[in-house]
This record gives C-alpha cells, structure tokens and sequence, in this order.
C-alpha cells in the first residue's frame, strides 16, 4: 500500500495554530503527528478523518489553562477541605433518601408508590435553606453556619428513624434543609477560597459534590442488606460527621 505524507512546509505558518508538533514513529516509516499544552494530568483530544489537530487550535489554550488551574486548587488547603465537606454532606443525603423508599414501604407505614414519591417533596426545604445561606453565614459566620447545617442534617437523619410519619416528614425537611444550607455555604467558600480560575474551583467542587453522591447511593447498600435501614443512617451520621470536622478547619476568609 501507497502513503502520502502532506509536506512539512504546508504546516509553516498556520493562522491560530503555533503549536510545535511532534511526531511518535510507527512501523513501515509512518509517524503520527501530536501537539502538547499545559502541565498537569493529561486531557486528550482525538480527533478523526479526514481532520487533524487544527480543529482543537481554539480548545487547546483553554484546556491547558483549565488543567493548570485544577492543579492549583489542588495545592491550595482551604479549597480542598471546602470540596471535602461537598462530597460528605452528599454522601449522606444520597445515602439516606436512596435508601428511604425502603423504610417507607415496610411496616410501619407500608406506604404506596405515591405516597413514597410524593415524600421527595421535602427538597423544598433545600430551596429555602439555599436562599438564605448567604444571610444565614454574615449572622453567625462561616464555621458555625457550615456546622448548624451538618447539626441540622444530622437531627434530620435521626428523626427519620422514628416510626411516627409526622416526626418521619419533620426529620426530613430538617434534613434537607441541613443538607442544601451546608452545600450552598461549601460552594460559596471555594469560589471564594479560590485565588484564580474560580469557575475551575466550583467545577472541581461539583465534581466531588456528585462523587460522594454517587458513592453514598452505592456504598450504603451494602450495609442496607445486613443492618436496614438504621445502618444506612449511621453511616450517613458519620459521614457528616467526618464533614463537620473538615469544616471547622476552614478559614473564615471566605463568609
């Protein structure tokens, strides 16, 4: 088989594209073009036929910006506990509402599909607590705010133990409202924490945000199959509890 290799000086001059490529030698005298940008972990861009690196010559700059910055937030203490204490306030709320459907339709309320589904209502208690985060920190600070919210969370899970449905919806809109005051108030701190590249600080938060909610909807399960319910909510209490303790440590720069 016949190749053709497009010379080099048809490259030379490229508007937008000054990226000095490097060539990876393949067999039968082939090579393979790539550019490199930035430092840090890698994000590879691949591109297909008949197109070439050219397309990503906009992307590449950014990329690169973007990856040195989550680096640097990285580094930076105060950022990382503000994403910690994201991953474990959403751990225990997946862990607890994943693992809820099962307590309400066991005895002794042996709920139906509606009544279970209607239960989620309670997020509303979220909306309010996200909408007055903001006062809620400037009266108390920061520390005590992210800490009453934990508290409250924490109350809230408790509560959701009792076999009253009154005290069951009471511990649940505690719940939520914890949950939604400690994640607005997080969030809030790391875009304010953060020196540089913000939007790269809150990506980085939501990203940890969601993998404790992925992780607290599935590592509970196993403790659902041995214990129930009432393990599923110990671990939930500890895992707030293991965020309270980071939160404590944040600097009060960020109100």
């Amino acid at each position: 088989m016949d190749f053709v290799r497009t010379p080099d000086e048809h490259f030379a001059n490229l508007p937008g594209f000054s990226f000095e490529p490097r060539y990876v030698d393949l067999p039968n005298g082939l090579r393979m073009a790539y550019v490199e940008a930035g430092a840090g972990d890698p994000i590879l861009c691949l591109h297909g036929e008949p197109s070439w690196g050219f397309l990503y010559r906009k992307m590449m700059p950014r990329l690169s910006e973007v990856a040195r910055g989550t680096a640097r937030h990285l580094l930076d203490g105060s950022v990382v506990r503000g994403v910690l204490v994201g991953f474990f306030v959403f751990f225990a709320f997946q862990g607890t509402f994943t693992y809820l459907p099962f307590r309400l339709e066991a005895p002794p309320f042996s709920f139906g599909p509606a009544v279970i589904g209607a239960s989620y209502l309670v997020f509303v208690a979220g909306i309010v607590s996200s909408s007055v985060a903001g006062r809620v920190a400037a009266r108390l600070g920061l520390r005590a705010a992210l800490l009453a919210g934990f508290g409250l969370a924490a109350l809230g899970n408790l509560l959701a133990l009792a076999g009253s449905t009154a005290v069951l919806v009471t511990g649940l809109l505690v719940l939520c409202y914890g949950n939604w005051l400690v994640h607005a108030l997080a969030l809030g701190h790391v875009a304010t924490a953060a020196e540089t590249d913000r939007a790269g600080a809150n990506a980085l938060y939501l990203l940890a945000y969601y993998l404790g909610g992925a992780a607290g909807a599935w590592a509970p399960g196993f403790v659902h199959q041995a214990v129930g319910f009432p393990g599923v909510v110990a671990g939930s209490v500890a895992a707030l509890a293991l965020g309270a303790a980071i939160a404590g440590s944040l600097s009060a720069r960020a109100g």
